[in-house]
């Protein structure tokens, strides 16, 4: 019998997560990640976005933990809650 693909089209339909979901995964990503930045660290990233400067307090943590951008900006946004 041969197998032409049509079995296997299962194998090809994403996976649809909800998007509550996402965000909740990324709060407790960056909730997680937040320990690894000393105080002195938190407080700089802190200052950063009480200026409204989002982009450079990730920026920062990248620099300080070098951490992926995905990584660093959920850190960011645990910070900013």
């Amino acid at each position: 019998m041969a197998d032409n693909g049509r079995n296997q089209l299962w194998l090809l339909r994403p996976i649809r997560i909800p998007r509550s979901a996402r965000l909740e995964a990324d709060r407790r990503a960056g909730e997680s990640l937040i320990s690894l930045l000393s105080d002195a660290d938190k407080a700089e990233a802190e200052t950063l976005l009480e200026r409204g400067e989002f982009v450079s307090a990730v920026r920062r943590v990248r620099e300080l933990t070098g951490l992926r951008l995905i990584d660093a900006r959920r850190l960011v946004e645990a910070l900013r809650r």
